[in-house]
């Protein structure tokens, strides 16, 4: 045991002593166990309420930078895609109009072939 046990020991046995058992235990629940020294006082919770605040407040600023910097990243991250899309979809269109065009020309070319064809068998025919 330790001098502040011994001593709270010893105390208590006394407060016994002198005020009976049901008493002696009933004053030693009621003091600090570790003494009136590790209490805090009205002034030491009101200056850790202060210091709360304060570091309170500044994580509120540091939280609202933070957000206006992600907004911000993500305002120029989405006028990226945006931009990239469109320039996607701009060869897309190029690309489609091209094949398109192609296929019509090939279309075309096939049905001349196959008219020039019937032409051709149906002369031979009469």
């Amino acid at each position: 045991m330790s001098a502040v046990e011994n001593d709270r020991w010893a105390l208590h046995q006394k407060a016994r002593e002198c005020f009976g058992e049901r008493e002696g235990d009933i004053l030693m629940e009621h003091l600090p166990p570790a003494g009136w020294s590790h209490l805090a006082t009205k002034d030491d919770v009101a200056l850790s309420a202060a210091v709360l605040r304060t570091e309170m407040a500044e994580l509120r600023t540091d939280l609202k930078t933070e957000m206006v910097e992600l907004r911000t990243e993500l305002k120029t991250d989405m006028a990226e895609l945006r931009t990239e899309l469109k320039t996607d979809m701009a060869a897309l269109r190029t690309d489609m109009h091209k094949d398109f065009r192609n296929h019509t020309w090939t279309m075309i070319a096939a049905m001349g072939s196959i008219q020039a064809f019937a032409l051709t068998f149906l002369k031979m025919t009469s």
